[in-house]
C-alpha cells in the first residue's frame, strides 16, 4: 500500500511560515507599543515631579526667572507627552493591523489543514476498505480451496 501524500503540503508549509512571520510582526508591534507606554509613564512621572517642584518654588517665593524656566520645562514635557501619545495611538493601530493579519494567516492555514484532514480521512477509509476487501478475497480463496 502506498503512503498518504497531500498534494498541497507545500502550500500548508507556506501558510505556516506566513503565520509565523505575522506572529513575529505582532510581537514586534506589541513591544513597540509597550515601549511607548513605558516612556509615557516615565514622562508623566517627570511632569508630576516638575509640577510639584514648581508649586513648592512658587509657595516659597523664589525668583521669577526660575519660575519661568520651570514653566518652560513643563511646556516642553507637555509637548513631548502629546507626541508620545500620538506615537502610542499609531503603535496601537499598527498592533491592530498586525493582529488582523495574524488572524487572517491563521485562518488560511487552518483551511489547508482541514482540507488535509479530510483528504487523510478519505485515504484512511479507502485503505481500510481495500484491506477489508483483500482479507475477504483471501478468506474466500482459502475457503474455496478447502471445498
Amino acid at each position: 500500500m502506498k503512503a498518504f501524500h497531500f498534494r498541497l503540503e507545500s502550500v500548508l508549509t507556506l501558510r505556516t511560515w506566513d503565520e509565523e512571520r505575522a506572529r513575529t510582526a505582532l510581537s514586534q508591534a506589541l513591544a513597540q507599543e509597550r515601549r511607548f507606554e513605558q516612556a509615557l509613564s516615565e514622562l508623566e512621572t517627570m511632569v508630576e515631579q516638575c509640577l510639584a517642584s514648581w508649586m513648592a518654588e512658587r509657595e516659597a517665593g523664589g525668583p521669577a526667572a526660575r519660575e519661568v524656566g520651570q514653566w518652560a520645562h513643563l511646556n516642553h514635557l507637555d509637548r513631548n507627552r502629546r507626541e508620545l501619545e500620538e506615537k502610542l495611538v499609531a503603535a496601537q493601530r499598527v498592533r491592530d493591523e498586525k493582529t488582523r493579519s495574524l488572524l487572517e494567516c491563521r485562518q488560511q492555514r487552518r483551511v489547508i489543514e482541514k482540507l488535509k484532514e479530510h483528504h487523510h480521512e478519505a485515504f484512511r477509509k479507502d485503505l481500510q476498505g481495500r484491506l477489508e476487501h483483500e482479507i475477504e478475497d483471501l478468506f474466500n480463496a482459502r475457503f474455496k480451496r478447502k471445498t
